[in-house]
């Protein structure tokens, strides 16, 4: 997908004067940082979303009733 245009759009101008062996190492180290990267974004991005989950779920209640019921809810809409 992105990694092989990304690893044609490298070849034209830096390894365009280097001998065939010399470009597959290349080739070869470059999609090892390509899956590397590509591994270490996908476990950011998850963690990223259970984070993001975390924080828009709200708490739930302590004394297994409705954490924001009853005359302090009137009190604060009154406010």
């Amino acid at each position: 997908m992105n990694m092989t245009i990304e690893i044609q759009q490298l070849e034209d101008p830096i390894l365009k004067h280097t001998s065939p062996p010399a470009t597959d190492v290349l080739r070869e180290q470059l999609q090892k940082v390509m899956e590397r990267y590509t591994a270490e974004h996908t476990a950011l991005e998850t963690e990223y979303v259970k984070l993001q989950n975390a924080v828009s779920t709200p708490p739930k209640p302590q004394s297994g009733g409705c954490w924001a019921s009853g005359p302090r809810l009137k009190m604060r809409t009154e406010m």
